[in-house]
């Protein structure tokens, strides 16, 4: 809220400047909903992504390591 505001509110002057600084600070930290939701989404996305491609990497190393021991029995 505004000083001018928290006068109309019957607030005190001294008092209104205070809250209104203190209004101002909180506000400073503020993330618009359509920018959270946006941001949420993309942590969303990301997170399946990332599991998504540990199940591949996964996969990756039980062939690699099958390769291996395929190697070691023809000899190569």
């Amino acid at each position: 809220m505004t000083k001018e505001q928290l006068i109309a509110l019957g607030v005190a002057e001294d008092l209104a400047v205070k809250i209104a600084g203190e209004s101002k600070k909180e506000l400073e930290s503020y993330v618009e909903k359509t920018k959270y939701s946006e941001l949420e989404a993309e942590k969303n996305q990301l997170n399946e992504s990332n599991k998504t491609l540990t199940k591949q990497l996964e996969e990756v190393k039980k062939n690699v390591g099958d390769n291996e021991e395929l190697k070691r029995y023809a000899g190569c």
